[in-house]
């Protein structure tokens, strides 16, 4: 039977609330409540199949051959203020991100993506929200992509005020034993996945107060017994790179993890940047169908914000880097982490936690902002700006809570840390790529203070000392070009922590083009970085010429550059474009400039006394006049301290 939601053929099916988990007892009373809506009139179908459903139910099958955006909705009547959990059970096959969002207070990702098959088992998931004071709760599903998924088993259930609240909508999903009330496992724990080599190997997880749980690892066995709070872990022995290795967690019933290895784990963060899919790169096609390299494995995290450090976090599990599935992940992680690999010769895991649009603020921890008065008075500020923007903020927010694509991402400082960074803490790495800075521009002189914060608490929370922290200085784009040269200026405060490095990118932007397509330079540029200040390859150059100091020879001023950037080249000795000079009175001329040996001259014939020069400071398209031997160019900078505000 395959019935078309909004024809009067469609039949009732129950009622909607069963008490737990065990029926389908349909989503709505009657398929003829459901509102269909889209963005666009592209062809699409909704519509009800048994041939996909589990035992005893009928599956909900959404089809958007085309890319669109689908929101399925209605409301339902429950007790005001109550307490309820909503779950579901997908799988499909879908290019693009599903959520399930309950209206006023919570949402969550559907765990389903294009390179699924549809005979895969169902996946669970599951959040508790609170109904609002008027007694309705507004159930929808948004589909943003193209494919196929079918949701089933969508169900209700109150809650009595003392029931335990799901550590995390991702608790639900694991296997069928740990429905059972067995074992649960954090998502980062499935097959496919990379191992930190040369460090401890933690496994944790939840079952009940005192229950024994036994987990081997090649031919190790550890066991553990949970805790009053639940939680149980072990810790192996540390490891060198290889595998595959199969790992068996024991407890009432056993789950068997399958080719995992041991390798480098990399965290890729920042904003859209970072999450710029292979599928929008130069030669795109061409890069994709090489991408066969099935020991890098790549971990999605979700876009989601909380109010609360979270233990565990919704995503589709380790997969194995393909042309399916690579298409859709950051190119600036698989570029990177590609490199790595041919020339480590070792496993690479890639988790991309990026999210576009988004400010330091919502990637910063409620413990670093109590723990820093001045980055407090930032989150102050920028919460009462937003106050004053959007009065019922406050209301707001909670909807948006574990849910893709919220208007107010930007708006919860600590929302994107809390669910998508915190969760990894307890998952041994190597380092982590960033790639962010254009949201905050305008913000370059917080920026400064604001982003050491970051990496030092990010550095506490992991608990594994001083990791490599290696990040990218933005590209030039008329977006955000009024305060370019500042937040340049800005990123380098990151380099006064051990273990950083950052990659200058001047060469590789578009004017007008926020997203520019050249990710594969970046990802290599950041590989260099890995090569000299992780790997060990000291004679390996990874940064353009980074200004040093000057010194005042007649009317001309000398510069000098720090001897690890190689040596000054020109693409056009004829054209060194971009610097500008002043004397005191802070009057800034177009200036000549030329190379002398490993420093630069630069003067004005009119100013018989300069005392600082600018390079691609507030020009407008600026123009890259010089690199070095590794044909890497230069920053973006400033010789003076004079106040920019």
């Amino acid at each position: 039977m395959c019935l078309l939601i909004g024809t009067e053929s469609a039949t009732a099916q129950g009622p909607l609330h069963n008490g737990g988990f065990e029926r389908w007892d349909a989503a709505v009373t009657n398929p003829l409540h459901w509102t269909v809506t889209t963005e666009g009139k592209k062809f699409h179908r909704v519509t009800r199949s048994d041939a996909n459903a589990t035992e005893g139910s009928s599956a909900l099958r959404i089809h958007l051959p085309v890319y669109e955006t689908l929101y399925l909705q209605q409301y339902i009547a429950v007790k005001p203020g109550g307490r309820y959990r909503v779950g579901c059970d997908v799988r499909g096959a879908f290019e693009g991100r599903v959520a399930l969002n309950v209206e006023p207070s919570g949402g969550v990702e559907l765990p389903v993506s294009k390179d699924w098959r549809f005979d895969q088992s169902w996946q669970r998931v599951a959040l508790d929200v609170r109904a609002s004071e008027k007694g309705y709760l507004g159930i929808q599903i948004r589909a943003l992509g193209k494919g196929v998924l079918w949701v089933d088993r969508l169900r209700v259930e109150e809650l009595s005020e003392d029931t335990p609240s799901l550590a995390n909508p991702a608790t639900v999903q694991a296997s069928a034993s740990a429905r059972d009330g067995d074992f649960v496992l954090p998502s980062l724990l499935s097959d496919n996945m990379v191992l930190q080599r040369e460090r401890p190997i933690s496994i944790w997880g939840w079952s009940p107060a005192g229950k024994k749980i036994t987990v081997q690892l090649g031919d190790e066995t550890k066991t553990a017994v949970a805790g009053v709070d639940s939680k149980w872990k072990t810790v192996f022995k540390s490891r060198r790179a290889g595998g595959p290795f199969s790992m068996t967690i024991r407890g009432d019933a056993a789950l068997t993890l399958t080719n995992v290895m041991i390798g480098d784990v990399w965290v890729c963060a920042g904003q859209s940047n970072m999450q710029h899919p292979m599928s929008q790169v130069i030669d795109t096609e061409t890069e994709i169908a090489s991408a066969n390299y099935p020991n890098i494995r790549l971990a999605t995290i979700p876009m989601q914000i909380a109010g609360t450090n979270q233990e565990d976090i919704l995503h589709h599990g380790w997969i194995a880097c393909d042309p399916r599935t690579v298409r859709e992940f950051s190119a600036v992680g698989y570029y990177f982490g590609r490199r790595i690999h041919e020339l480590r010769k070792i496993p690479i895991g890639l988790i991309d936690c990026s999210w576009y649009g988004t400010s330091i603020i919502g990637w910063t921890s409620h413990e670093a902002y109590d723990r820093h008065p001045p980055i407090r008075l930032i989150r102050d500020k920028f919460v009462a700006e937003v106050k004053r923007d959007y009065p019922d903020w406050e209301q707001q927010m909670g909807k948006y809570h574990g849910a893709q694509g919220s208007p107010f991402k930007d708006s919860s400082p600590a929302g994107i840390y809390s669910a998508m960074v915190s969760p990894l803490t307890k998952f041994p790495i190597k380092g982590v790529i960033w790639y962010q800075g254009e949201s905050d521009a305008r913000r370059f002189d917080e920026y400064a203070e604001h982003f050491p914060i970051v990496i030092r608490d990010w550095r506490r929370a992991w608990g594994q000392g001083d990791f490599s922290f290696l990040y990218v200085q933005i590209a030039y784009c008329k977006w955000w070009a009024e305060h370019w040269a500042q937040q340049c200026e800005a990123q380098f405060s990151g380099l006064k922590l051990p273990n950083t490095a950052m990659v200058i990118i001047n060469d590789l932007h578009d004017n007008y083009d926020q997203h520019p397509r050249l990710k594969k330079g970046v990802g290599e540029r950041l590989a260099l970085a890995a090569r000299a200040t992780v790997y060990g390859e000291k004679r390996v150059v990874y940064s353009g010429p980074i200004y040093q100091s000057l010194k005042r020879e007649g009317n001309k001023l000398r510069l000098f550059f720090k001897p690890t950037c190689g040596s000054l080249v020109a693409k056009d000795e004829k054209a060194l474009s971009g610097f500008t000079i002043a004397a005191a009175d802070r009057k800034f001329r177009p200036a000549d400039a030329r190379i002398d040996g490993e420093t630069l001259l630069v003067w004005h014939d009119d100013i018989p006394e300069p005392a600082t020069v600018r390079y691609n400071w507030n020009i407008t398209n600026p123009v890259c006049a010089l690199f070095n031997g590794a044909d890497l160019p230069m920053s973006t900078f400033r010789t003076d301290d004079w106040p920019l505000r």
